[in-house]
C-alpha cells in the first residue's frame, strides 16, 4: 500500500487541496473496506469515509507523529467513526451485530471474531488489548511496530495476543459473546 509521506503532511497542515485529494485517493478504498467489513451497508462504508477525510482535515494539525504513522492515524479515526456509528446504531436499534465475512483487501481476520458485537469484545479485553487485536489483525501491523507503540519487546506483544485470543475463545466458547 502506497504511503503518505513527509511532504504530503505538510502540504495539508499548510491547506494544500491538491495534498488532501492525493491522501483521499490513497485511503478512499482502504477505509471503505474497513468500514464495510464490520458495516455491511454500502452507504453507512461511504458516510464513515467522508466523515473520516472531514476529522483528518479538522484535526489534521493535531496530527504530530511521523509519515509512517499517518496510516494508523487516519485508520484509527475510521475506527472511532465506526464505533460510533455502531453506537448510535445500537441505541436505536438495540442490535448491530459484526461479522467476519471475506471483504476485498482486508489483512487476516482475526480467528474469534465472528458475529460478536465490537463494543463488547473493547468492554470485555480492555483497551490495551483491543487495539493490539486490531492493530494486528485488521490493520495488519507487524509485532515489531506494535511492540514499538506500546514501548515494549515482541515477545511481550506476542504473548499478549496469544492470551486475548484464548480469553476470546474460552468466552465465546461458554457461549457470552
Amino acid at each position: 500500500m502506497e504511503r503518505v509521506s513527509k511532504k504530503i503532511i505538510y502540504r495539508l497542515k499548510h491547506g494544500d487541496k491538491d495534498a488532501f485529494e492525493d491522501v483521499f485517493i490513497i485511503y478512499k478504498d482502504r477505509i471503505y473496506y474497513f468500514a464495510f467489513k464490520y458495516l455491511k451497508n454500502h452507504q453507512d462504508s461511504q458516510d464513515i469515509v467522508a466523515e473520516t477525510f472531514l476529522h483528518a482535515i479538522e484535526n489534521i494539525n493535531q496530527f504530530s507523529g511521523l509519515a509512517v504513522c499517518f496510516n494508523m492515524w487516519i485508520m484509527t479515526i475510521a475506527k472511532n467513526c465506526i464505533i460510533d456509528l455502531l453506537r448510535k446504531k445500537k441505541k436505536d436499534n438495540d442490535f448491530y451485530r459484526l461479522s467476519n465475512d471475506d471483504v476485498e483487501d482486508a489483512p487476516d481476520q482475526c480467528p474469534v471474531a465472528d458475529d460478536i458485537e465490537i463494543i463488547d469484545i473493547k468492554e470485555f479485553l480492555g483497551e490495551r488489548l483491543f487495539d493490539i487485536l486490531l492493530r494486528k489483525f485488521v490493520y495488519g501491523e507487524t509485532l515489531k511496530t506494535i511492540a514499538k507503540a506500546y514501548n515494549t519487546s515482541t515477545e511481550s506483544i506476542r504473548r499478549e495476543i496469544k492470551h486475548a485470543l484464548k480469553k476470546l475463545k474460552r468466552y465465546k466458547e461458554k457461549g457470552s459473546i
